[in-house]
C-alpha cells in the first residue's frame, strides 16, 4: 500500500499493530526481525541504556534485553496517535506501558515514531522509553 493510501487510514489501528509486532518480537526474541522494525537510521532513547543510532546498537541491545523475557502491554487509556508533518508519513504514538521482565514490572513512558516508507512498509524510526515516576499527575 502506497505511502498516500496509509493516511487514510485510522492511526491508532497502524500503531497498535506495529506496536503488536515490536511486542512479539522482543517477548520471542527475534532480534532479527527486531531489528528490521527499525528504521536504517534509528534513534533508541531506552529506559536502561543510552543513546542507540545504529542497527548493530539496535541488535546489541535487544539482544540483552530479550534474555530478561520481556512482555509489554500498553496502558490503553494512555495512548495517542497522531499524524506528523506534511512531507514524509509519520505517526507519533504516546502513552504509558508496563514491561514485565524476569527482574519484575516496570511502568514506562513511551514515544515511538514510526514513518511509511515508499512500499508502504512501517519503520520504527524514533523510540524514547523511561520509566514513570511512581506518582504521576
Amino acid at each position: 500500500m502506497s505511502a498516500r493510501k496509509q493516511k487514510k487510514k485510522n492511526p491508532k489501528k497502524i500503531v497498535r499493530k506495529n506496536f503488536r509486532l515490536w511486542s512479539e518480537s522482543i517477548k520471542t526474541g527475534d532480534v532479527d526481525f527486531l531489528v528490521k522494525v527499525y528504521g536504517k537510521k534509528p534513534n533508541l532513547h531506552a529506559t536502561f541504556e543510552e543513546h542507540v543510532k545504529t542497527r548493530k546498537g539496535i541488535r546489541k541491545y535487544f539482544t540483552k534485553f530479550s534474555a530478561t523475557k520481556p512482555k509489554a502491554k500498553i496502558l490503553k487509556k494512555s495512548e495517542k496517535a497522531r499524524w506528523l508533518g506534511k512531507g514524509k508519513v509519520c505517526l507519533k504514538h504516546t502513552g504509558t506501558y508496563v514491561i514485565r521482565t524476569i527482574h519484575g514490572k516496570i511502568r514506562a513512558r513511551f514515544v515511538f515514531i514510526w514513518e511509511v516508507t515508499k512500499k508502504g512498509n512501517w519503520k520504527l524510526i524514533y523510540h524514547n522509553s523511561s520509566e514513570s515516576p511512581s506518582k504521576e499527575s
